[in-house]
């Protein structure tokens, strides 16, 4: 209902998206099935949106998991570099 509000003021764009996830993300816990897949639903309309990506990665995967991963990629970056295989 909170976006079909939004894009019948401001159409159906990214920002209006990116606002719409935010809202979700501050009133839903991890998980929940609805918000994860209306952060699909804008990564599938808006797959190269930065913003879309990052919401998205953290209203499916959670905070967590999504530091975490960075943390093994940098880590296993370094590892690479330095010829440690």
């Amino acid at each position: 209902m909170l976006l079909n509000m939004f894009v019948l003021l401001a159409g159906d764009t990214a920002i209006i998206w990116v606002i719409y996830l935010r809202a979700l993300a501050q009133v839903s816990s991890l998980g929940d099935p609805f918000v994860m897949d209306k952060a699909s639903e804008a990564f599938k309309l808006y797959p190269l949106d930065k913003d879309i990506f990052n919401l998205y990665r953290i209203l499916t995967y959670g905070q967590q998991r999504v530091v975490q991963a960075e943390q093994l990629y940098k880590r296993g970056t370094e590892s690479y570099n330095a010829s440690k295989f």
